[in-house]
């Protein structure tokens, strides 16, 4: 499909939004809501594509995996040997602290692409 996006403050180009709606829902995070309600999450979204071991530190975002792996390291108490919090795949969440308890998000958490 490719990104169609625009600037954000200009939102999706309307041709490609039923194009991307359908993409979307192909994906497992998306296959539980109809079209109608992804169109207006959709309105709201940007899509980023990260490079192969990119860090991903989602702030105040909510990021949902679309393609490829993430690999979470905690390196709270070592920089060097990281604690593993996870591998996290297509449909996944990060960013949401009521899924994962702030770990995605926090401050000493990298969020690193690995595929």
């Amino acid at each position: 499909m490719g990104t169609f996006y625009l600037e954000e403050e200009d939102g999706w180009q309307s041709p490609f939004e039923q194009e991307a709606v359908r993409e979307l829902r192909k994906r497992s995070f998306f296959k539980r809501f109809t079209e109608d309600e992804i169109l207006p999450l959709l309105r709201k979204m940007k899509v980023r594509q990260h490079d192969f071991h990119s860090i991903i530190f989602p702030d105040d975002e909510v990021c949902i995996i679309l393609d490829g792996s993430v690999e979470s390291r905690f390196h709270e108490n070592s920089l060097r040997i990281p604690k593993i919090l996870g591998k996290y795949g297509a449909g996944h969440v990060l960013g949401f602290s009521e899924i994962d308890k702030g770990y995605s998000s926090h401050i000493e958490t990298w969020n690193l692409c690995i595929s």
